[in-house]
């Protein structure tokens, strides 16, 4: 197997050795021309190496691998090649496969790890592995988890087979950022069946509380013996809760006897839902009052929320919403009210209904839902004003709006937002300026509102004038600073 060993220039090591390197070796037989072979995944993270920087602040990472395969004392295979990085920004994992064609036994996989920028950085695991010869007929592959898979290679570093490109799961473990588990198996030998289909049954078992193994999902695949034997799945797991499980295939015959079986384990840690698990028993009466919004209320509700929320919450947000699930969608709006307003949520969340309904009345915009232009999102945030100015009349400015807030959730007081309608048609008023902390502030929002004029800056010269100069009927600033 040839290994480029890629030169790089123009970088310095600046890291320090902070902890030990870590890496997840996994190995799976399968088998080709009823040859078994052995596939060896490696998942590498970075941000226990040294880091070598370039110029712009990103950096690579490299390591020095050897892997051998021993049979009691003889040595089967070897293999030594040197892992590079591309260039980042922020921490990843390198990865890398090997594939071995290999004969029946039992072998020792010894693979040692070394940071090629700091001599005695290792790391060595050893791993036993059994590799059967392909029997007759009726046998599957193991099982193997991705964390991405795809028909085409995108991305830098994902592996390709059989079609497909694909990143291994490191651990076996799907974090919270993962809503679906996918996975690939082969069947061999299916030919040779006496019925011409035959049935994949696939279940996730999760351990009980006395140990027991209890079915959480099944589903099944119906196949014919002359399919192609490989199998790829993808199942949404976003409602599964933190915890050990079992993911099990059974290949079974029409009458449903067992052909033949695999199964892998997997962790889970799911803080959203295991969230929702908690508040399930601490108000069923607030629970369903959630569960029996209809469908495409939910839709709405969660279209409308996410308007206001900080961007680092959307992303979560967009997931849930396109869940096939739709009761994710019911308890993400459960589970958001619950959080923070702990003893009336339902209350909460009927203020915002109303809310939500009297901004898309009152502020239609084209296309959109009227909370979801800039009038309907301040008034989802920060409630009615106490106060509005609305002027189309001023001397040479687009018709705006200026709305004030004595005192706002946030604590601020003295609170301003100014909009204005540049199209001078229809409700498209767009806030040019505030000076709430957080939101939009533009120092030059007269000089943006008085276009039509723009001429009559104050100042000498027009790329730094900030204000405009005095006129009658021209009140703007004296609305907004009053």
């Amino acid at each position: 197997m040839c290994k480029a060993l890629i030169m790089f220039f123009g970088l310095c090591c600046l890291s320090t050795l902070s902890a030990a390197i870590q890496a997840d070796i996994r190995t799976y037989v399968f088998y080709q021309n009823e040859k078994p072979y052995v596939e060896i995944t490696f998942v590498i993270p970075t941000d226990q190496l040294v880091h070598e920087y370039a110029p712009d602040s990103s950096f690579r990472t490299s390591v020095e691998v050897l892997v051998t395969l021993s049979e009691g004392s003889r040595m089967f295979r070897a293999d030594k090649f040197t892992l590079h990085s591309p260039l980042l920004k922020e921490n990843n994992h390198m990865l890398h496969v090997l594939r071995w064609p290999l004969s029946g036994g039992n072998f020792i996989l010894q693979s040692e790890i070394q940071d090629a920028q700091a001599e005695g950085h290792s790391l060595t695991l050893v791993d036993s592995l059994t590799i059967s010869e392909l029997p007759s007929s009726l046998v599957m592959s193991d099982i193997q988890l991705f964390s991405v898979v795809s028909k085409n290679n995108q991305g830098s570093q994902v592996i390709s087979k059989n079609g497909f490109a694909y990143e291994p799961l490191p651990w076996n473990n799907l974090g919270r950022q993962f809503n679906f588990l996918h996975f690939y198996l082969e069947t061999y030998g299916m030919q040779s069946l006496s019925d011409r289909d035959y049935v994949l049954q696939f279940q996730i078992l999760h351990r009980s509380g006395e140990g027991q193994w209890l079915v959480d999902d099944e589903w099944f695949k119906h196949r014919f013996v002359n399919d192609p034997g490989m199998i790829l799945q993808t199942r949404d797991i976003s409602t599964l809760l933190s915890g050990s499980y079992i993911l099990k295939v059974n290949a079974l015959r029409k009458n449903k006897d067992l052909i033949c079986t695999r199964e892998i384990e997997f962790e889970r840690s799911n803080p959203f839902w295991d969230r929702l698990m908690v508040l399930k028993f601490e108000n069923p009466g607030e629970e369903d009052f959630f569960r029996s919004l209809s469908s495409d209320s939910v839709h709405y509700y969660l279209r409308a929320l996410n308007v206001i929320l900080p961007s680092i919450e959307r992303d979560n947000l967009a997931k849930v919403d396109h869940m096939a699930n739709k009761n994710a969608g019911k308890m993400y709006l459960y589970r958001f009210w619950k959080d923070r307003f702990k003893d009336d949520c339902v209350v909460q969340f009927k203020k915002f209904r109303s809310n939500v309904r009297y901004t898309d009345q009152q502020f239609v915009s084209g296309f959109r839902f009227g909370f979801e232009s800039d009038r309907g999102m301040i008034y989802l945030k920060y409630g009615k004003p106490q106060e509005v100015i609305h002027e189309e009349n001023d001397n040479g400015a687009y018709p705006y709006e200026i709305w004030y807030y004595d005192k706002m959730p946030t604590g601020q007081t003295n609170a301003r937002f100014i909009f204005y309608n540049k199209d001078k048609v229809g409700a498209n008023f767009i806030l040019l300026h505030t000076n709430t902390y957080g939101e939009r502030h533009n120092d030059r929002w007269e000089i943006e509102l008085y276009r039509q004029v723009q001429d009559e800056y104050a100042g000498d010269n027009p790329v730094d004038a900030k204000k405009m100069k005095a006129n009658i009927n021209r009140r703007a600033r004296e609305y907004f600073e009053k």
